[in-house]
């Protein structure tokens, strides 16, 4: 994990920075490390990259985004989840963020927590790995069918997740956009980041979920064609539609899938439809 020491130094420094902005002192989670992917980086298949837009509070509070704020807005602290049941390294009492930079076995242990993400009961908007004849739901369900996974399996590639920024915050991107355009976005400091990050993981495909993320990305990228839009429909078992629009398009020799949905929240998709599209999606690649 050494080549991603410099990241996330870099992205702990950032973070630091931002806990200073006003707009912003209540959107952070003070305990909260930057989080640059999820998953197993250190397995030797090749990778596909799955891109959202940040990490989720609920990776790290036991709270709602209202009652977070709530408690912030009267003084109180933010209430964790404990950390034997936390995904990811959730920094003591005594800890803060400086403490990153200066701790080579808490990186050690902030790294070791984004590999073994999908061993401890991860958020239900990737779904869970299959099982028999139960197949999966979600983004799970998706990139099963492009011969992928999150989980360890026969699968040919090894999925990670990463996010437009690496900060978890308490209230949805969507409510954010202003800070973030302001403090992340404005100043290429994302652009970069995230490049370094994706030619350090060097992945063989990458997905974008939903059309505000795919913009952004496109825009850090400077593209401003990404090819023909396609449209996919199947009907679920119940007669119900399924449809997205997609985009295939090419970033330095990497196949970019962009979607118009967002796949952790499947609505009008079913197990059944989630398989499809990823299957016509994999035969849109060959």
């Amino acid at each position: 994990m050494e080549k991603y020491t410099t990241l996330l130094d870099d992205a702990t420094k950032k973070l630091i920075e931002l806990g200073k902005q006003q707009e912003l002192v209540n959107e952070l989670l003070s305990k909260a490390p930057p989080v640059l992917w999820f998953g197993n980086n250190l397995s030797p298949k090749e990778k596909i990259v799955t891109i959202g837009a940040n990490p989720s509070r609920e990776e790290f509070l036991k709270e709602n985004k209202f009652k977070a704020q709530e408690r912030l807005n009267s003084g109180g602290n933010l209430e964790y989840i404990d950390e034997r049941l936390s995904r990811f390294k959730v920094l003591s009492n005594e800890q803060d963020w400086t403490h990153i930079l200066e701790n080579p076995s808490l990186k050690e242990e902030i790294f070791i927590s984004y590999n073994d993400y999908f061993k401890r009961n991860p958020y239900k908007w990737f779904g869970k790995k299959a099982s028999g004849n139960d197949s999966s739901y979600n983004v799970e369900g998706f990139i099963n069918a492009l011969d992928g996974s999150y989980y360890e399996g026969e699968k040919r590639y090894q999925c990670l997740h990463i996010d437009l920024m690496p900060f978890p915050t308490i209230s949805d991107f969507t409510s954010i956009l202003v800070e973030s355009e302001k403090y992340i976005f404005k100043n290429d400091w994302a652009r970069n980041f995230l490049d370094r990050l994706i030619t350090e993981i060097n992945p063989n495909k990458i997905i974008v979920f939903g059309r505000t993320n795919l913009n952004y990305l496109t825009r850090f990228w400077n593209i401003s064609n990404i090819g023909e839009e396609y449209t996919f429909n199947a009907l679920t078992e119940n007669g119900r539609n399924s449809s997205s629009k997609y985009w295939i398009f090419d970033y330095k020799g990497i196949d970019v899938i962009g979607l118009s949905v967002n796949l952790g929240n499947p609505k009008g998709f079913s197990k059944k439809t989630l398989s499809e599209f990823g299957k016509a999606i994999k035969n849109s690649l060959t």
